[in-house]
């Protein structure tokens, strides 16, 4: 019974249809871009300032937290690592 079994699911595999790829050709580049969604739909984001750590004098590059979520490292461009405790700031 297998070896019949084996013979028709190779007919089917041979019966069936294969498609055919067919090349799309683009005449504006910018058909290849996907669409994005705009500002308004990607909301709720923070809009409001709810609390600031202060201390750096160039732009904040980098930031981690332990994994406690006791502290926060943060380094930025004047080359200094400052580390806040996140509850007192």
């Amino acid at each position: 019974r297998t070896v019949e079994d084996r013979y028709r699911r190779c007919l089917d595999l041979f019966a069936v249809t294969r498609d055919t790829h067919v090349k799309k050709r683009y005449k504006d580049p910018d058909q290849l871009l996907p669409t994005l969604p705009s500002p308004q739909d990607l909301r709720p984001y923070p809009c409001k300032l709810g609390f600031q750590y202060k201390g750096h004098k160039g732009a904040v590059r980098s930031l981690s937290v332990n994994p406690g979520g006791q502290y926060l490292a943060t380094g930025c461009d004047d080359c200094v690592v400052r580390v806040f405790e996140i509850t007192s700031g």
